[in-house]
């Protein structure tokens, strides 16, 4: 049996396992990661629940630890069926997560288990400490804020209700936006917003304690859910995602906005999904009809196996040759990158397929690569080479180069990827395929609808 009787302890282990993980999390992982509103977060000491969306699995709980610049080490609570097995128990709890026992995970007579480990979250709020949770209780691979559970209301009264209502325990809400959940080189912003108390609940509590966990619940979700991207149209989440993908160029060169800035990608989204719902309500039927014409625009493009950001691309025949000739030429470097990184790669993927739940994939990814496969096969090359050339300096030259191959074997990947793609393309339209101006004629539907919502107002 796992103890977390001291899960809030200072680690070293911890500490020194945090700054290789940070590193591997921002400059390799990822191809951007940023932080907005930094300065939001309280001092260190002092007792912060943090209370965020949730989407991408462990990758949320690393996006929140690295955002913190002061060397605190926050305790996180997940849902309890995540400790089924023992190894990843024994890692989670390493990794200063508890266990939050819902009713469908445990009997009826072990539900006060979730009481225990409330109740140990809300003695490290007393101590000054940092509590992490993520309300949502789950993870969908979708830009939706689902509903929020009663746990963390549990959690900040209790804490407040043992200190004589004195704490002065604040709430930290942060968002998390992806501009993919699963691809390796995925791009990811943690907005943090403005902590508060919620000392207006307290005489609530003290005679009806679940309204004041509803109240506190719904103002909670409402401030996270103004942080993020929120679709809630899920009927037409695909459409409302293609149609972001659509017109977001424009919207950047309408407003002079950086298109490589990434939090300008979720600025624009949360407003384009704004003007879509405005849309819905006031236009009902000419709401229908552009999701019609959007999904249609949808099914072609699948059909054809094509990508929405090559429909509105200028592709000639001579800059697909150049581009293919590059590619050609540079096809010894990507094979370099192959023959050393295609085993760490891809031996994570061995054990994800054995992961029922899609969207732990990505964690499961970074913790086996970036603890098990990359190290041990960098450092085999390493000694391997050492010893071939009996030069130290040389062998740390050539890991050097083995690890900037590790990104040029994956954008040579995805280049040839597009690059096939574009070819494709163009054979239907040598062919004059019908489809490929019936989706030209739909983009242009599409764009003339949202531009006049976004720029005509």
């Amino acid at each position: 049996m796992i103890s977390f009787e001291k899960i809030d302890k200072y680690s070293l282990r911890y500490a020194f396992l945090f700054y290789y993980v940070r590193f591997v999390h921002r400059y390799i992982y990822n191809s951007e990661y940023r932080v907005l509103g930094g300065e939001n977060i309280p001092p260190k000491g002092t007792p912060t629940l943090v209370i965020s969306n949730h989407q991408n699995g462990l990758l949320d709980a690393l996006g929140i630890i690295f955002a913190f610049r002061d060397g605190r080490q926050p305790v996180f609570i997940a849902r309890a069926d995540i400790f089924n097995n023992p190894i990843a128990a024994k890692l989670l709890r390493f990794l200063k997560i508890m266990p939050a026992f819902r009713i469908m995970d445990v009997a009826r007579n072990e539900v006060g288990k979730s009481n225990i480990t409330f109740l140990r979250a809300a003695r490290v709020l007393m101590e000054g400490g940092t509590v992490a949770i993520f309300p949502e209780a789950g993870h969908e691979e979708t830009h939706h804020l689902g509903t929020f559970k009663k746990g963390f209301p549990r959690i900040a009264f209790k804490a407040e209700e043992e200190s004589d209502y004195n704490l002065n325990l604040q709430i930290l809400p942060v968002a998390n936006h992806y501009s993919n959940y699963i691809n390796f080189r995925q791009k990811k912003v943690i907005v943090i917003g403005k902590p508060f108390g919620f000392s207006e609940f307290f005489e609530t509590y003290k005679n009806k304690p679940n309204d004041a966990y509803i109240a506190l619940n719904e103002k909670c979700r409402a401030v996270v859910k103004e942080m993020m991207l929120d679709v809630e149209d899920l009927t037409n989440y695909d459409s409302y995602r293609t149609i972001s993908e659509i017109i977001r160029p424009t919207y950047f060169k309408h407003f002079g906005k950086k298109s490589s800035y990434f939090p300008n990608h979720l600025f624009a989204d949360k407003e384009i999904t704004a003007h879509l719902d405005r849309y819905r309500e006031d236009n009902p039927e000419d709401f229908t009809e552009l999701m019609k014409k959007t999904s249609e625009y949808n099914e072609i493009t699948r059909d054809l196996r094509l990508r929405n950001w090559l429909i509105g691309k200028k592709t000639t025949l001579g800059k697909t040759l150049f581009a293919t000739l590059c590619f050609l030429i540079t096809f010894p470097i990507y094979l370099f990158g192959l023959l050393h990184n295609f085993i760490p790669f891809f031996a994570p993927s061995i054990f994800t397929k054995k992961i029922k739940d899609h969207m732990l994939h990505s964690s499961f990814n970074i913790v086996v690569g970036a603890l098990f496969s990359f190290p041990l096969f960098y450092f085999l090359y390493f000694i391997v080479f050492w010893i071939v050339s009996d030069s130290f300096i040389y062998s740390i030259v050539y890991l050097s180069a083995v690890l900037g191959s590790l990104l040029f074997f994956y954008y040579y990947r995805v280049g040839v990827i597009k690059l096939v793609a574009t070819w494709r393309y163009l054979r239907y339209k040598r062919k004059k395929d019908s489809r490929i101006e019936r989706l030209a004629e739909l983009r242009r539907d599409i764009k003339t609808v949202i531009q006049d919502l976004l720029f005509h107002k």
